[in-house]
């Protein structure tokens, strides 16, 4: 109950029991106010000046199309989104997995009952002694087996290279699907 008249007095604790109650108490009321200021801050569409240059200059808002990166048997054929049938929402997962500096450096080969995944190294970026661009790979190959497991689509996670790609693209990983006809 709130009283603000109520005198406030110390506690002394003695026992492992209580001290325990006690902490939990503490931790209630800091989960508490945390997610009372984490509503408030999920509700505010306001970005400082700084935030909204910054989320513009890399380009944070699109994405790039999804025949731009899935592929249908070459690199030279774009699947269409209506084409990919059951693989559309695992693929349209990765298209929209977030990348470092939103570069979606993977390509995406579906060959087959074979989806291969490439990575296509963007010019000019360099992550430092992390390879960033390998991390995003692993987030996108993360999302694409999620999705499938989450439509009930089996999947085989296997390295196989078709030898299809260009000097530009470099193999990462295959899944093996068998829903694709």
């Amino acid at each position: 109950r709130f009283c603000p008249d109520a005198c406030v007095y110390e506690e002394g604790i003695i026992y492992l029991f209580p001290l325990f109650r006690q902490r939990r108490r503490w931790m209630e009321g800091t989960i508490r106010r945390y997610l009372e200021h984490f509503a408030d801050a999920m509700r505010s569409k306001k970005m400082s000046l700084r935030e909204s240059l910054m989320w513009k200059g890399i380009n944070a808002d699109e994405r790039k199309p999804f025949e731009e990166i899935v592929f249908n048997n070459s690199f030279d054929q774009p699947l269409r989104a209506e084409s990919a049938n059951e693989l559309f929402l695992p693929l349209e997962m990765v298209r929209l997995a977030p990348s470092a500096v939103n570069r979606q450096p993977w390509r995406i080969l579906v060959n087959q009952n074979y989806v291969h995944f490439y990575l296509k190294r963007s010019k000019n970026f360099h992550g430092g002694k992390i390879d960033m661009q390998k991390i995003d790979m692993g987030i996108a190959l993360c999302h694409f087996d999620l999705m499938c497991e989450e439509m009930g689509i089996k999947t085989e996670f296997v390295m196989k290279d078709p030898q299809l790609a260009s000097n530009e693209l470099e193999y990462v990983a295959s899944y093996r699907t068998y829903c694709w006809k």
